[in-house]
């Protein structure tokens, strides 16, 4: 059965990170409020309240970072990479920044023993062909391989999985799949964001994931409505609601998912959700009844 694990970037719409919202959460309720809904893991993000250590190879700070999950028993299934938004920049530059920043991330990554990196790599730039931003990120993406290489570092089975959201350089899927497909690394696949991709493909979710057959390297999960926050303090982003408020068919994107062989993580996504806590909950209940049902009736 898939797992399923928590992403602390929903709390990042609080007071003292994006202010959006006026709550303010310790990283210990966060976890605590995992723990009590039976997750298995969780997505970690450079939140305020839990920010990553200064240094990203000091093991010592690492290990003083992580001890607060390891006594939950909870697993960080995976990383949001903080890096500098530039892979799409014109400035060499900058891209060979991006790159350097995202192997740093990506050795912490592999000290936390995290399956996932998560890479979004610059904003959307509306005013630049979308060949052009192509380009760039396919450059950006080769830098950072090549240092892998030239710094022996193998990722193994290591996802680094970039997502294609209205706000970013990866606005639709005709980059994404053109990005992955240049670089042709088995690790380099997409973020399948069930909100974002309900948007990018005006509802039709499914026709994404036969898109991306084989090449689905991570999932967020939450409903959506079709449309995005409005205001530009909200992010201009898809909405991620709690299911039921939306009108996704959560059960067939799932199996439809399965079918195609993706078998890693499920994170209850609730990015900019103001009741981050609600909604992680319901969301929960539902994702685990989903998926035993569809579980129970692939072995009847």
């Amino acid at each position: 059965m898939l797992k399923v694990c928590l992403g602390t970037n929903g709390w990042l719409a609080g007071k003292n990170d994006m202010g959006i919202y006026n709550y303010n959460y310790s990283i210990e309720e966060i976890l605590d409020h995992a723990v009590e809904n039976g997750y298995s893991g969780i997505e970690i993000s450079n939140i305020s309240s839990d920010p990553y250590p200064d240094n990203l190879r000091d093991l010592s700070k690492i290990k003083e970072f992580v001890e607060k999950y390891n006594y939950r028993n909870l697993k960080i299934a995976g990383i949001q990479a903080n890096i500098p938004r530039t892979g799409a920049s014109e400035n060499e530059d900058q891209r060979e920044e991006f790159a350097s920043r995202l192997l740093e991330n990506v050795i912490f990554a592999k000290t936390l023993e995290a399956d996932y990196v998560g890479v979004w790599p610059a904003p959307k730039q509306p005013d630049v062909n979308d060949w052009i931003v192509c380009q760039r990120l396919i450059a950006s993406f080769k830098k950072f391989f090549k240092k892998l290489e030239e710094s022996k570092i193998e990722l193994g089975t290591m996802g680094i999985v970039v997502e294609t959201e209205p706000v970013e350089s990866f606005c639709n899927l005709t980059i994404a799949e053109t990005v992955i497909n240049e670089i042709g690394s088995p690790n380099l696949k997409l973020l399948y964001d069930f909100a974002h991709i309900n948007v990018l493909t005006n509802g039709n979710p499914i026709k994404a994931i036969r898109q991306f057959k084989g090449k689905i390297g991570h999932v967020h999960l939450a409903d959506n409505d079709g449309t995005t926050w409005t205001s530009s303090k909200d992010g201009m982003s898809s909405k991620h609601l709690m299911i039921g408020e939306g009108n996704l068919n959560i059960r067939e994107i799932l199996e439809n998912l399965i079918d195609t062989g993706y078998n890693n993580w499920i994170q209850i996504d609730v990015w900019q959700n103001p009741d981050p806590f609600q909604c992680s909950k319901i969301n929960k209940i539902v994702v685990d009844n989903i998926l035993k049902n569809i579980e129970s009736s692939r072995n009847e």
